[in-house]
């Protein structure tokens, strides 16, 4: 009951926060529509666009806000939400709205992908209405949306016939290199500091050992896909060789 207090009285002095992110919601449903309006493609082409292009800004005004302007260190956690912070963070949750729907509409994805979208949706809202934690939230998103160009870049190189060309590799290869880096190496440590911080709100906890638990079920994906993609094939390659 008293997390129900706190957010109701947070929410009525951020009155912005509920605009932000109905702007954001139709702000990047527009785009899509527009995208598909222009280039007259399919459904899937066009979300992964705008996929793409949510995760190069979301990264980059991520990073300009805890690198250049708060100058974070991981000591410095569960501070209040600056307004950039939160409009940051409301353009993103739109986002994720606007995806989830998107997911929900074509069948698109399985379980793993709608729990992760439930989860950033929560997370996203609680931060956003409670009025703390936006910085490390926003260093856990830059590190998990880095590796999104590289992976919808995968996707059209597939979809265009260069799966199996040096440049397909050189893309599967930095995609998965940054994976492990960003969303396993440092999101353990990211994960670790938050949870053990005394400032941070248990929901931010639950939802960050969520995310990263996701991630891991990601890399388990993607290490089945090399080992069915290169080792196996390659093994197969070599056996016949001597047919």
């Amino acid at each position: 009951m008293s997390i129900l207090k706190d957010l109701k009285e947070n929410m009525l002095t951020r009155a912005s926060v509920p605009e932000m992110i109905v702007s954001s919601t139709i702000g990047w449903s527009t785009t899509y529509f527009l995208i598909k309006q222009f280039t007259k493609q399919e459904h899937e082409w066009t979300i992964r666009i705008v996929t793409a292009l949510h995760a190069t800004i979301v990264t980059f005004l991520s990073i300009f806000d805890w690198y250049y302007i708060n100058e974070w260190n991981i000591q410095k956690l569960g501070e209040p939400n600056t307004e950039y912070e939160e409009a940051v963070l409301s353009l993103t949750l739109g986002y994720f709205l606007f995806d989830f729907l998107w997911i929900l509409k074509y069948q698109s994805e399985g379980p793993t992908m709608y729990f992760h979208h439930i989860s950033s949706i929560v997370s996203l809202l609680f931060i956003l209405l409670r009025g703390t934690s936006a910085t490390e939230v926003l260093v856990g998103i830059s590190g998990l949306e880095v590796t999104n160009p590289c992976l919808q870049a995968r996707w059209f190189l597939r979809t265009y016939g260069y799966q199996g060309t040096p440049i397909h590799f050189f893309t599967e290869l930095t995609f998965m290199i940054c994976f492990i880096i960003f969303r396993i190496f440092y999101g353990s440590y990211l994960m670790y500091s938050i949870v053990v911080h005394p400032k941070c709100h248990f929901v931010l906890k639950c939802g960050t050992i969520i995310l990263y638990s996701i991630s891991w079920v990601f890399v388990y994906r993607m290490f089945s896909y090399i080992f069915k993609r290169y080792v196996r094939v390659n093994k197969d390659e070599t056996e016949n060789e001597h047919y």
